[in-house]
């Protein structure tokens, strides 16, 4: 048995219980390399700590986030089974939602992200392939879309893999 791989399982079946203590929540997120998951709960403490991070299935196109070594992929919206783009979901004021409930009031589905895409994610961060810094800049500038501290925007960091396939910039 590998003595590191036990560890982990360990602290893994000890997160995965009902009723965790909150101290080893904490200590298994300082033990770890890299975290996968969403941006809320156990993803804001690895902000907080400043662990590498692939952010799944987000929902708010215009969070900041302050630490820079992240990937994001977002949840995709579809209206009349065509993707949403991105300048679709800010005209349609869908940027900064914290009610799923409204998609479904406006005929919109959502669809989680794959395993390619969480793959393909966290392959980048390793590798540290990140956007041009004038990418979304430029972007935004050509749809009017106004965006104050595009520094800190979570879009900035969203994974090249995700965008490419799915035009998610058109």
């Amino acid at each position: 048995i590998n003595p590191k791989k036990k560890k982990y399982m360990d602290i893994l079946n000890l997160i995965l219980e009902k009723n965790i203590n909150k101290h080893l929540q904490i200590i298994a997120m300082i033990n770890c390399d890299l975290f996968l998951g969403s941006q809320s709960g156990p993803g804001m403490l690895a902000k907080f700590l400043e662990i590498p991070s692939v952010i799944t299935n987000a929902i708010n196109f215009n969070n900041l986030y302050q630490n820079e070594n992240f990937k994001i992929i977002f949840k995709k919206f579809f209206f009349n089974n065509k993707m949403l783009s991105l300048n679709e979901i800010f005209k349609k004021n869908l940027d900064c939602l914290w009610d799923i409930n409204i998609l479904k009031k406006l005929n919109i589905t959502v669809e989680d992200n794959t395993e390619d895409e969480i793959f393909y994610a966290t392959k980048e961060l390793i590798d540290q392939k990140f956007l041009n810094k004038n990418t979304l800049k430029t972007y935004f500038s050509e749809k009017n879309i106004s965006f104050n501290n595009m520094k800190y925007s979570v879009l900035r960091n969203t994974s090249i893999n995700f965008i490419n396939n799915n035009k998610f910039l058109v």
